[in-house]
């Protein structure tokens, strides 16, 4: 297992702040965990991932740790937003479908249908169960510790 500092890759990668270039410029991310008011972030980084909900999109750490643009439908990254922007938290199927699909009448299955491409991009080659969690016939969980990064002027 790859070690930096004393640490595992995972744990360093999760407790280092890392730098992150805004439209505005250069802040370090600062982690999650007050959960007074939710504030609308620009990135949210978890695992090997970042979501720029106002950019690039998703996008996953190579190898180099440069951060590299993810494949994913407009829908599937407001399923993902609306999830990380409350993580260990359940999150109930209602909310995720007004917020992704608004007043438009759709089916359960698709969120269904974006909830397991979600899977199957972000636990590829995870050890661990998924980061998405089912409460079954209520809603969603994302596991996953999120590091939520607000860019400023």
């Amino acid at each position: 297992m790859l070690q930096i500092h004393g640490e595992s890759r995972q744990d360093w990668i999760q407790n280092t702040p890392v730098p992150v270039f805004c439209p505005k410029g250069l802040v370090l991310a600062q982690k999650t965990g007050d959960r007074g008011v939710l504030a609308a972030a620009d990135i949210f980084l978890f695992e090997d991932f970042r979501l720029d909900q106002r950019g690039e999109g998703l996008s996953r750490r190579d190898e180099r740790g440069v951060f590299v643009p993810v494949a994913i439908g407009p829908r599937t990254v407001d399923v993902l937003a609306a999830l990380v922007e409350r993580p260990g938290e359940l999150v109930l199927k209602e909310e995720i479908m007004a917020a992704v699909w608004g007043r438009t009448v759709v089916e359960n299955a698709n969120l269904t249908v974006q909830i397991s491409a979600l899977r199957r991009m972000l636990d590829q080659g995870r050890s661990e169960g998924s980061c998405i969690q089912t409460v079954a016939a209520r809603g969603y969980r994302f596991a996953a510790p999120v590091t939520r990064v607000e860019c400023h002027a």
